[in-house]
């Protein structure tokens, strides 16, 4: 599970014109990284990593989903860009103290917004052994990153909470609630089994919506193919002219077509 980290295009202080200052950076990071994807007229000239992902292995393959659709999102250029410019954190290293500080859970999705490649530079770019360091850092214990997810969080300023969302949702008629904060009371001294149990019979009780089908990496590896052709597409419509990706035009098509309403899916949602 990934929960949206926008927040942290809001932080605290907000210098005067900030934003603005973020905006026009984002603008030029993103320009930058669309420029080197549209390198010439010919698609040979495209970097690999920015179209070939069959190197990426299944540890890494959610973050590279995040980090390369979302480099296509001027929204989430702006937050992170606006994000870095106003604590001026030039490395990994800094910008995970400064996550740490500021309460962010280590979760899955987020690897993007403290990698200083980013948007600039595609994920395959950095090498695998920085790569594997940085998941060291940010996902010391699996265990611990995936008990993060269900830990409550505070409101960032300037965001509601989950409650007052929730609250909303009432008022409008709307009785959907995405997430919701809840209190347990967990016997220790009975076995894990039991208090899972008894946890699954709270949830059969109180679930009010569906669970979204879990992405595997099969579809997470479709997703960023279809990414690597919209990439090449775009320096040259002649699918024929560049690299395999797909065999026919009709495949072409779809794959630009999926990627990009991925896209624009990230944009509405973080905006």
């Amino acid at each position: 599970m990934t929960r949206n980290i926008s927040h942290i295009g809001r932080p605290q202080p907000n210098p005067q014109g900030a934003e603005a200052a973020g905006a026009s950076a984002a603008q030029e990071l993103l320009s930058e990284q669309r420029g080197n994807t549209r390198m010439d007229k010919d698609r040979s000239q495209l970097s690999r990593e920015e179209w070939d992902f069959l190197t990426c292995s299944n540890w890494e393959l959610e973050e590279c989903w995040h980090y390369e659709f979302k480099r296509e999102s001027p929204r989430v250029c702006q937050i992170i860009v606006n994000w870095r410019n106003v604590y001026k954190t030039p490395s990994f290293d800094e910008l995970l103290r400064l996550a740490q500080a500021m309460l962010m859970p280590p979760e899955r999705g987020h690897l993007y917004a403290l990698c200083p490649e980013w948007p600039t530079y595609p994920y395959l770019s950095i090498p695998l052994a920085e790569r594997e360091r940085r998941f060291s850092q940010l996902f010391p214990d699996p265990r611990k990153s995936l008990a993060a997810e269900l830990e409550p969080t505070p409101a960032a300023p300037g965001d509601l909470s989950v409650e007052a969302l929730n609250f909303i949702r009432e008022l409008i008629g709307c009785d959907v609630k995405t997430e919701e904060n809840v209190t347990f009371r967990i016997p220790w001294r009975m076995a894990d089994k039991e208090i899972t149990r008894r946890f699954a019979a709270w949830l059969k009780i109180h679930r009010r919506i569906r669970a979204s089908i879990n992405v595997s990496n099969r579809v997470l590896g479709a997703d960023l193919k279809a990414l690597g052709a919209l990439r090449t597409l775009r320096v040259n419509e002649d699918w024929s002219r560049g690299p395999e990706i797909y065999l026919e035009q009709s495949e072409w098509t779809k794959a630009r077509k999926r990627a990009q309403k991925i896209i624009q899916a990230i944009e509405s949602r973080w905006t």
